[in-house]
């Protein structure tokens, strides 16, 4: 299990990989470690681990997004994905709340 640190810093390296391998076409390396992720992310062990499950929430999306051609999330375009991953990257890395309207009406 990964204590807060640990969460955030594979968080904050594997969204960032995910957003670069995007912009690169490799959409296949999308979502490579999010298993990783899942399933280290301590459930039940305070507000402080709230923001990423919203970041887990919205990479569960993004994978999703790309095994369906980029359908099924309107309002979010195949260019938009890597965007809002950085966008996210930023608060978490920050330690800020993220803040995105469309990340948080679609996975908050």
């Amino acid at each position: 299990m990964f204590d807060y640190s640990q969460a955030k810093n594979f968080l904050v390296e594997n969204l960032t990989r995910d957003a670069v391998s995007h912009e690169a076409g490799r959409y296949e390396d999308i979502g490579k470690y999010y298993d990783d992720f899942d399933g280290n992310l301590p459930r039940g062990k305070g507000p402080e681990f709230d923001e990423f499950f919203i970041a887990l929430y919205f990479w569960d999306g993004w994978i999703d997004a790309r095994n369906h051609d980029w359908e099924y999330y309107p309002g979010i375009s195949e260019s938009d994905w890597p965007v809002l991953a950085r966008h996210i990257v930023h608060s978490i890395a920050a330690d800020r709340p993220i803040t995105h309207p469309v990340v948080l009406k679609r996975f908050d």
